[in-house]
């Protein structure tokens, strides 16, 4: 007991937050407790009085102080308590006859917390007191509660990009991708790896010995309990490779990049409220319809599109091209983005600030080339088909992603730019201006890509203050109604493809009018619903003709 006496003394001579005037007093009062912790803690160890956990929770508690100097006491003593459950029940099971990896995998996905999510914390005393940390935590906890429990042989496995436990040579199923042994570092020489870490400016918890072996993919997922029950010996070594470790792992990132159709661009109505992506009959994305998407927020789809995004742009060449390089960061950056309001609406509020912090260092590396391929945008000589093409991927990237969409809307059709500008504040008001200087065909495509269905979209149309904004939010609202429609029973299809009784809330606005046909010719496909539709269009202009007649084409059930 004496370190905990000595801590607990420690802290009563001064207020649990470490409060002081100066921030330099402050620190200096952190690391004076750190120091006096370190004197004796290797010999309260190993004597029993304390164990290894609640020591390594202690330390980390007090990095995290020095960094946050309002960094309340109450969160070490939940991260102690914690720790103290989660050891009482590994000792029970092996009491019991549990094997001790499967004892550690079972407490820890009974708490739920400290194991649930990959996350940015590397410290223990972090990831027990908030839930979750990266694999230096997650092994951090798995090799203390071996140890603690008694198995003095507990260790970790240490890579150039990864670090997994290790007990009786079972790795709870965090080495399957990685490359060759590693290096060992028993559990019991974690307080000299701390120790050399404070003393080096090592902002790592642990200074750990240096290796070339690599793994595949660290996993950067934030999903469910990361140690697993089951396990998986390591890959073969690799030969030597030119260029150390950062050139062998950028070469197995190109050769196992995701290809164009295996990372999940997430739609643009999962940005809203009760929307979920709707087809139309050519496979084409109509938009958002009108009731709650199951699993709205899917975390672990959200991080495992971010993370296959992530190992795309990973995979490029050092010195890639603009445009292809532009478009990896837009793609990565939209994904970051996402998952950064998923989690966030989720509760967990950590995970979305990594996401955010990767946002920006998307943004900020994407800022010269961004100038590039504006400038290819701007000079209509130049080829930027990609960039064209592609600049719905950029909506992410801040002003410059937007300047790009907005030059590639010039240059060809443009309405899934302008519908991604749309849905983002900053954007929305000059998008909404540009939208209605396009043709009614674009117009049309725009609102049958937008979230017309979501009460926070439709709110924010109404608080626009430019009268296209009016035009547009009377067609969402058209859209919105022939959607309720759809939903009709089967007995009332023929009244719910009844044109005219379909668009008499519309007369007299031509573009709400013709939503109402398009959408409809969506799922009316007979021929007398058509032949209804085509003289309608009859009696319009032959741009708004045309715009429906392009879908009336596919829309006729074959006899």
């Amino acid at each position: 007991m004496a370190l905990l006496v000595h801590a607990t003394a420690l802290l009563a001579a001064r207020p649990t937050k470490i409060e002081a005037e100066d921030p330099s007093v402050r620190r200096e009062a952190v690391r004076r407790e750190r120091a006096a912790i370190l004197r004796t803690v290797e010999g309260d160890v190993a004597s029993g009085r304390t164990t290894l956990g609640e020591a390594l929770v202690r330390l980390g508690w007090l990095d995290h102080a020095e960094e946050d100097l309002a960094l309340d006491s109450a969160e070490r003593e939940r991260a102690i308590a914690t720790y103290r459950a989660m050891l009482d029940d590994v000792r029970a099971r092996v009491a019991r006859g549990e094997a001790i990896a499967q004892a550690i995998v079972a407490a820890v996905e009974r708490d739920g917390r400290a194991g649930r999510y990959k996350r940015i914390h590397p410290r223990l005393a972090d990831a027990l007191a908030r839930g979750g940390g990266n694999c230096v935590a997650i092994s951090t906890l798995a090799a203390s509660l071996a140890y603690d429990a008694g198995r003095r042989d507990a260790s970790m496995r240490v890579y150039y990009n990864h670090v997994a436990p290790e007990v009786d040579g079972f790795s709870f199923g965090m080495v399957a991708r990685c490359h060759g042994a590693g290096v060992r570092v028993d559990a019991r020489d974690l307080l000299n790896a701390y120790g050399t870490a404070r003393a080096t400016g090592d902002t790592e918890p642990f200074t750990f010995p240096k290796t070339d072996d690599v793994c595949d993919d660290p996993g950067d997922v934030f999903r469910e309990v990361t140690l697993s029950a089951t396990d998986a010996p390591p890959l073969p070594a690799l030969p030597p490779y030119p260029g150390g470790p950062r050139a062998r792992l950028a070469a197995i990132a190109a050769a196992s990049a995701p290809d164009e159709n295996t990372c999940r661009r997430r739609n643009i109505m999962e940005e809203y409220d009760g929307d979920v992506e709707a087809l139309g009959p050519d496979g084409r994305t109509l938009g958002g319809v009108g009731f709650a998407a199951a699993g709205a927020l899917d975390l672990e789809g959200h991080a495992s599109s971010a993370a296959c995004f992530e190992r795309r742009l990973a995979a490029l060449p050092e010195h890639a091209d603009a445009e292809p390089l532009v478009l990896a960061l837009g793609d990565a950056a939209m994904a970051a983005e996402a998952a950064a309001r998923v989690f966030a609406q989720a509760g967990e509020i950590d995970v979305a600030r990594e996401y955010d912090r990767r946002l920006a260092e998307h943004r900020a590396r994407a800022g010269a080339p961004l100038e590039r391929v504006i400038g290819a945008l701007g000079d209509t000589g130049a080829d930027a088909g990609a960039a064209v093409a592609g600049a719905g991927r950029l909506v992410a990237l801040g002003e410059g992603g937007r300047t790009a969409m907005l030059l590639a809307s010039e240059r060809h059709r443009g309405y899934w730019e302008l519908a991604n500008l749309m849905t983002r504040p900053s954007s929305q008001l000059g998008a909404i201006r540009r939208w209605g200087d396009k043709p009614i065909d674009v117009q049309l495509d725009v609102v049958d890509t937008l979230p017309c269905a979501s009460e926070t979209f439709l709110a924010q149309l109404g608080e626009a203050p430019i009268p296209e904004a009016r035009r547009l939010e009377r067609a969402c609202k058209a859209r919105a109604r022939v959607e309720q429609l759809a939903q009709r029973r089967p007995s009332e299809s023929d009244v719910a493809c009844a044109l005219d009784r379909a668009i008499a809330a519309e007369r007299g606005d031509d573009l709400a009018e013709a939503i109402v046909v398009r959408r409809l010719a969506a799922r009316c496909r007979t021929p007398e619903f058509v032949a209804d539709a085509k003289r309608w269009a009859a009696s319009k202009s032959e741009a708004t003709a045309y715009a429906v007649e392009r879908r009336l084409a596919a829309s006729v059930e074959p006899r």
